[in-house]
């Protein structure tokens, strides 16, 4: 049974929210990240026989590493957000 600190009407707008919401949207951040870090590996690698361009590849790996990171943070407090606040249990 879900309960919550905050009166029912928001509870169902925060619950709406994250699933409608945030959740497609994380979810999409998180891919892109991860194309972007897999682009940058392939410019890197591509780059390496020529020796020259390396270092485009590196910042575009160094970016997707950070990207995948906020999106962790972003999952994490969320998490803590329905955990505690909205007290809806369970994973998104």
């Amino acid at each position: 049974m879900s309960t919550c600190a905050l009166d029912a009407a928001s509870c169902v707008l925060f619950k709406a929210l994250i699933t409608y919401l945030l959740n497609p949207a994380m979810l999409l951040l998180t891919g892109a990240a991860a194309v972007y870090f897999l682009w940058g590996m392939v410019e890197f690698l591509n780059h390496m026989r020529e020796g020259k361009g390396l270092e485009d590849g590196k910042s575009h790996m160094i970016y997707g590493v950070a990207g995948l990171f906020v999106m962790i943070c972003a999952y994490a407090i969320i998490q803590f957000i329905q955990n505690t606040i909205i007290q809806l249990g369970g994973g998104m």
